[in-house]
């Protein structure tokens, strides 16, 4: 009655969904697109129930790994596998994550694979005099995902070293870790470090700060990333995700670090110290392939093909 043609799933591998799903093709005809947000690994980085026990964190990791992830990843594998069959196309969020889903979920026919990348807005045009000896974590403080304790622990570094002296880390965000966090700061006795909350503009803090830090275990693609490169920034991340690739060219506009080597990923950051005005012009620089009209049409281009 509507004239649907295509409906673009955002949800991923539900088994209510495939069955809602199933019965609309059926019915109706209609075209299905997913995208799938999450990297296609990302079951493979949760250690612990979603919601916390009353019990120790090391007796949460081994129940959990035990017994809930096993059935947790057949699930997931399954229900996959019956919506990318269901579905006319799936799009991935990066040309890396082919190999990954396919080996992962056992698919073999990759012909209603697509790689379509998140969109970000043009470079914001910056004064670099104006910027400040600042770095930035933004995001939820949630720290089983975002694992910002390692960004705590790299600071601490740089303290202990007396390396980088007068500049200043800011966490923006919220969320369920963060009295956690701010007590492991105290414990540390970390210095320069503020914890600024929820913001619902962080754009003041994005034209003020140099460097951006991200340490997940585990990203789809990481928006704070390009959203932050549009104001200068240049990002230093733990590499643990592979969609890291296609944003950061190692060393020219960021730097992408082995996972917890906090030796590596301090260096990485005395380098932008001392080469921030070059980077950050690359940085800037590179976002334009993900500019918003290019990934419009992408989109466009595959609708109409469907």
């Amino acid at each position: 009655a509507n004239e649907i043609e295509v409906l673009v799933n955002h949800i991923p591998c539900h088994p209510k969904l495939v069955y809602l799903l199933s019965n609309i093709k059926l019915s109706t005809g209609v075209s299905i697109v997913t995208e799938v947000h999450q990297a296609p690994l990302w079951i493979e980085a949760l250690n612990t129930f979603h919601r916390p026990l009353p019990i120790p964190t090391w007796l949460n990791k081994c129940l959990y790994n035990t017994f809930q992830k096993p059935r947790h990843r057949r699930s997931v594998i399954c229900n996959t596998r019956k919506l990318y069959n269901l579905s006319d196309a799936t799009i991935l969020l990066s040309q890396q994550f082919i190999s990954e889903f396919a080996e992962y979920n056992k698919i073999t026919d990759l012909s209603k694979l697509y790689i379509i990348n998140n969109p970000c807005y043009p470079a914001v045009e910056i004064n670099i005099t104006e910027k400040s000896n600042e770095m930035l974590f933004v995001g939820r403080l949630c720290n089983d995902e975002k694992r910002i304790d390692r960004i705590l622990k790299i600071w601490n570094m740089l303290n202990q070293c007396n390396k980088l002296r007068g500049w200043k880390l800011r966490i923006i965000g919220d969320g369920p870790d963060r009295k956690k966090l701010e007590r492991l700061a105290e414990s540390l006795q970390l210095r320069d470090i503020t914890f600024e909350g929820y913001q619902s503009d962080p754009d003041k803090y994005y034209h003020r700060a140099k460097i951006l830090l991200l340490t997940s275990s585990q990203e789809g693609w990481g928006m704070v990333i390009t959203e932050a490169m549009r104001y200068g920034m240049v990002p230093v991340i733990y590499n643990t995700f592979s969609a890291a690739r296609d944003i950061i060219t190692h060393g020219t506009n960021g730097y992408l670090v082995k996972e917890d080597n906090i030796d590596e990923f301090c260096r990485c950051l005395e380098h932008v110290s001392n080469n921030f005005e070059t980077m950050s012009a690359a940085a800037q620089k590179s976002i334009v392939r993900f500019h918003i009209d290019t990934i419009c049409e992408q989109w466009e281009r595959l609708l109409e093909k469907l």
